[in-house]
């Protein structure tokens, strides 16, 4: 997590431990099924995007996830 929202005056002391490193992550919801697709990425930059989407592709074959089940 980047970011943390506390109420003013009540701040909570986080531990770490000194590295400051992230996770760079793709994703989509497939809002009928509630199915999360992610992928892990070394950096956001337009190849890794590229992989993602090929990837999501090949996830939903047809373009479509399960939107029919939600639209009746």
């Amino acid at each position: 997590m980047q970011y943390n929202w506390f109420p003013r005056g009540h701040q909570r002391k986080i531990k770490t431990y000194g590295k400051n490193e992230g996770a760079k992550l793709f994703g989509t919801l497939d809002y009928a099924t509630g199915k999360v697709f992610y992928q892990e990425s070394e950096s956001y930059d337009t190849k890794a995007f590229k992989h993602f989407f090929v990837s999501l592709l090949t996830e939903y074959p047809t373009g479509r996830c399960d939107s029919q089940r939600f639209l009746r």
